[in-house]
Parts: C-alpha cells; structure tokens; sequence
C-alpha cells in the first residue's frame, strides 16, 4: 500500500516539474529565434547549435534522420564524411 502512495507521489512531482518547466522555456520563432529561459536569452556556443534547435522545433516532432540534418546544417558545404554525434 506504501508503494502505490509513493509511486501515486513521484508520478505528480514529475507532472508539477514538468509543468513549472514548460512555463520557463520559451521559442521565439518569427524574426530572429530566439530561446527565453525565465525571461532572459539563452547564449550558444557555437552557431549550428541554434540553427539546430530551430530545425527540430520547426520539425514539431516528426522524426529526422542524420543525414537530412547535415544537409540543413551545412548546405552544399557538406561532406559525405558528415556526422552528427549524439
């Protein structure tokens, strides 16, 4: 009986963190993407990293496979040899 008052527990702590964390993140996708992190800009190290993450939002959800991710990325500057590490 413990057991299920615990997992009943944990299942609402993730739905409340999951809740608290959707409110925080925020996409601006017209004009410039831009990512919002409790109301300031998140900052990338490296560009393809934005671009990247504007591509996957873009997809919605849909699936996209490594090599069509190349080919965004880096156009007709890709190589063959491309990969993308997980």
């Amino acid at each position: 009986m413990f057991l299920s008052y615990y997992k009943r527990y944990l299942q609402k702590s993730k739905t409340i963190l999951s809740s608290r964390q959707k409110e925080n993140l925020t996409a601006k996708t017209f004009g410039n993407f831009t990512l919002l992190y409790k109301n300031s800009t998140l900052k990338f190290q490296r560009r393809k990293s934005v671009e990247l993450l504007a591509y996957l939002i873009y997809k919605n959800g849909t699936g996209a496979n490594s090599q069509e991710l190349i080919n965004v990325l880096f156009g007709d500057n890709a190589t063959s040899s491309a990969s993308i590490r997980s």
